[in-house]
């Protein structure tokens, strides 16, 4: 039962209630196009970076501090950013 309960007060969470709630505007704002470019995915790592664990965090930085970049947001568009020099190996269309 408690765990039943954490569950759900985890789910109501504030913090919860705000990830759902930019991940349906995020979601309804675009609805004609099925990608989500670099300003969705920029969103995703912003949100799931506040999510990481310290440990797992500074570990995430370390790596990161590898490309000189300091966030995952800086790197959330890697695969954009390289698609037009393989232009044949593109297989989405964000």
């Amino acid at each position: 039962m408690s765990t039943l309960c954490f569950r759900m007060q985890t789910a109501n969470s504030p913090r919860t209630k705000a990830l759902v709630a930019a991940f349906v505007v995020l979601v309804a704002s675009n609805v004609s196009a099925l990608a989500w470019g670099y300003e969705g995915h920029r969103i995703i790592a912003d949100i799931a970076e506040q999510f990481l664990e310290p440990e797992t965090a500074h570990r995430v930085r370390d790596l990161l501090a590898i490309e000189n970049r300091t966030t995952l947001a800086e790197v959330s568009t890697w695969a954009h950013e390289i698609r037009p020099q393989h232009p044949k190996r593109g297989g989405g269309t964000s």
